[in-house]
């Protein structure tokens, strides 16, 4: 071989190394680059997903003005506990003892909100996942716990605290939130492993280690996290006599509607609510065809994967013996006793209905908090919306009260904003709740969407996660006045849009007429 081919080979090889090299640094996690630190919004830190022979453990996290969001490695992640989560209240829980940081198991003004989500199993046909804490370390304690109706619960085997050998088993595929306390400030790390199995088939996914930089000045980026407040708030009560305002409740404490005022009834509330400029305002609304875009109430259905936006009229929420409850005392309209509930946390075959403000479109052509208001409602019972309270307290922030076929109540939800409160209703049968969103667009303009949400009460079964919010769309129908504005509908005509009583409802007719002709069949043959 000659000198030049002796070159040439050298040269080839060098090339081929630093190739190699290049090549193995893109696809290796870089040693310079810095985890991602993420205080605020929403983030599923345990999200599991399976194919038939693979178990795999990654942290997802929801977008935000600060944050793109996406799907990580838990050591991409850094998640921060500001110190604004410093609370003393928990000193005096029996099964806590001692203050700390705490993040909520409802979502909390600019904290972050973790929980985790084993839908991703379905598909592969498992259904029970353990997640196993194989250490947990760190300056002080940590504790995980739920609110069920003001009695506190712990999420992991071994009690309230979490610590090295905890589990967490969710039985069946699905999302959940708990509150977590963190006594010291300081560094945290949890190694964490996910399991499942099928049929005597264990699938086991690599451990990872979660990090979690708790309080102090370190990498608290709370400067940075003011640049949107709105980011993460909880959903605010909105005074009605604000309604109208821009942004009235965003940087104000938590207020309870009219429906919550403890020395009102129900009917009287509902009363005040329906008359007034909005009686008038509902004999020149109606509803029609929309040649532009419009604000348009939409259901998130997570029971496939990826979820889908559908029609919130599309689907019956059924409420039987699963989402039946004993409610330890009165709250709002409702007396203690036999209740259909959904919670604010997931239970087997009981829908889950959230309330979400993070449509892509709705962020990107709105501003703002979206105000829902209960614009109808008629049942054989009663209804009462809340959220769930912290530290034994049964009642958070009120949300509606539909009682004696009146409604009333409304709160105002950030933007990139998923909350879920409990639903109650005291008797079986069929309800109809009127829901109206409105929010501002960037122009200043105001929008409305009306949808009407209906419960099957009494017998039935339905597991999965459902979110209403609402998106920009074009076309559809919108109620508008004679000048040409979008406008509110009196209480009486919210519920009637052309799809309300189409497919599900018109299916659940034909049943019950069906059921029926069993019912007298069956008598005559017994005569």
């Amino acid at each position: 071989m000659g000198i030049l081919e002796r070159h040439i080979v050298a040269v080839k090889q060098i090339l081929a190394a630093l190739a190699s090299g290049i090549l193995a640094l893109s696809l290796s996690p870089s040693a310079s680059a810095a985890p991602n630190y993420i205080d605020q919004g929403h983030a599923d830190i345990f999200t599991v997903s399976a194919t038939e022979n693979t178990l795999t453990l990654n942290a997802h996290v929801d977008p935000t003005d600060r944050f793109e969001g996406g799907t990580f490695k838990p050591e991409e992640l850094i998640l921060g506990v500001k110190d604004a989560a410093w609370q003393t209240e928990t000193t005096s829980i029996n099964d806590l003892g001692v203050p700390g940081y705490l993040l909520p198991e409802n979502s909390s003004a600019n904290l972050l909100w973790p929980g985790w989500d084993t839908k991703g199993v379905a598909k592969a046909g498992y259904e029970k996942v353990t997640l196993q804490f194989l250490e947990v370390a760190g300056p002080g304690r940590v504790f995980a716990f739920q609110n069920d109706l003001g009695a506190l619960k712990a999420v992991a085997n071994g009690g309230f605290a979490l610590t090295s050998g905890s589990e967490i088993v969710q039985e069946r595929p699905g999302h959940t939130h708990a509150s977590w306390l963190f006594e010291k400030p300081g560094r945290y790390t949890m190694k964490v492993v996910a399991k499942t199995e099928k049929e005597g088939k264990t699938l086991t996914s690599r451990p990872h280690v979660y990090a979690w930089q708790v309080g102090g000045a370190g990498l608290d980026r709370s400067a940075d996290s003011n640049k949107n407040e709105r980011n993460g708030k909880s959903a605010t009560p909105a005074p009605l006599a604000q309604a109208g305002a821009a942004g009235t409740s965003e940087n104000a404490d938590a207020k309870p509607t009219s429906a919550a005022t403890p020395n009102q009834s129900a009917t009287e509330t509902a009363q005040k609510d329906a008359g007034g400029a909005e009686e008038a305002q509902g004999e020149d609304c109606k509803l029609v065809e929309n040649s532009g875009e419009s604000l348009q109430a939409v259901l998130k259905d997570d029971r496939s994967a990826p979820a889908k936006w559908v029609d919130p009229s599309s689907i019956v929420f059924p409420l039987g013996q699963a989402a039946r409850r004993n409610l330890p005392t009165q709250m709002g309209p409702v007396p203690k006793g036999t209740v259909w509930m959904i919670g604010s946390t997931q239970t087997k075959n009981v829908p889950w209905l959230g309330a979400n403000t993070m449509h892509e479109s709705l962020l990107e052509k709105t501003t703002g908090p979206v105000r829902w208001k209960l614009s109808s409602f008629s049942g054989p019972g009663n209804m009462y919306v809340f959220t769930s309270g912290n530290f034994g307290e049964v009642v958070g922030q009120k949300w509606f009260t539909g009682a004696n076929n009146t409604a009333t109540g409304q709160v105002e939800i950030p933007h990139n904003t998923h909350v879920h409160p409990n639903w109650i209703f005291t008797k079986p049968g069929l309800y109809k709740v009127g829901i109206t969103q409105t929010a501002k667009s960037k122009d200043g303009k105001e929008m409305n969407a009306h949808t009407t949400l209906h419960f099957k009460v009494g017998e039935g079964s339905m597991h999965g996660h459902f979110d209403l919010g609402a998106k920009i769309g074009t076309g559809g129908k919108v109620w508008r006045n004679s000048k040409g504005e979008e406008c509110t509908p009196p209480s009486g005509l919210a519920s009637t849009g052309s799809s309300a009583l189409t497919g599900p409802l018109a299916v659940f007719a034909a049943g019950l007429a069906v059921f029926g002709l069993g019912v007298v069949a069956r008598r005559k043959c017994a005569n």
